[in-house]
């Protein structure tokens, strides 16, 4: 049986041999993790205030495909989509600052928790800077009895697909390596079927 993340950390803090040491780099590591979901938040808002912007007219279509491109992401990608979301929370978000995950991921999945459930965990520190996208799957009562742990699926295109059949595919292949808990592995073969500048932002490559 899985023990509770506060039962782990008093379990560990139990065994730790240089308490002293490791609580200065502890400190250290969570004013840095702090600093992240700050500006986590910081863009998140950003992307929410040009969104009412472009819906009041202020900015178009092409203002937003201007910003999108030049700051990597795909206006109608997952990742775009987190952040704003995020942005719209950031207010109840700013009130836990020290309590958040850095991952913006784990962020946007605690946006879909009722507001009572949220409220509930962050009082009972269920919700910690530690906890990843699983455990607040699990909070939020979203993992099946019969949900596996681990799915993968395998990929397989003719070299010759069009122009366009290529940009849907690497815009696929950014929003899913844009995902913490999804692992992206493109053979060393048909690397040289997506642009260069495209694979520098797919961490995950095999040979």
């Amino acid at each position: 049986m899985k023990l509770s993340n506060q039962l782990q950390l008093q379990t560990y803090q139990t065994t730790c041999k240089n308490m002293t040491v490791v609580n200065e780099y502890i400190t250290s590591f969570q004013q840095y993790t702090k600093n992240t979901v700050e500006n986590i938040l910081k863009l998140s808002s950003l992307i929410v205030e040009m969104k009412e912007k472009e819906k009041s007219g202020e900015l178009d279509k092409t203002d937003m495909n201007y910003f999108c491109f030049s700051v990597g992401l795909t206006r109608d990608g997952s990742t775009f989509r987190k952040f704003e979301q995020i942005g719209k929370n950031s207010e109840i978000f700013w009130k836990y600052i020290d309590k958040l995950p850095d991952s913006y991921t784990v962020l946007y999945e605690i946006t879909t928790l009722d507001p009572d459930r949220f409220e509930e965990l962050m009082s009972n520190n269920q919700i910690t800077s530690y906890v990843t996208l699983k455990d607040i799957k699990q909070l939020g009562n979203k993992l099946g009895k019969n949900q596996t742990d681990e799915v993968s699926f395998k990929v397989s295109f003719d070299k010759k697909v069009n122009k366009s059949t290529k940009e849907s595919l690497i815009s696929i292949i950014r929003d899913l390596s844009s995902l913490e808990e999804v692992t992206i592995e493109v053979p060393k073969k048909y690397q040289s079927f997506l642009p260069s500048q495209k694979m520098n932002s797919i961490p995950q490559i095999c040979s």
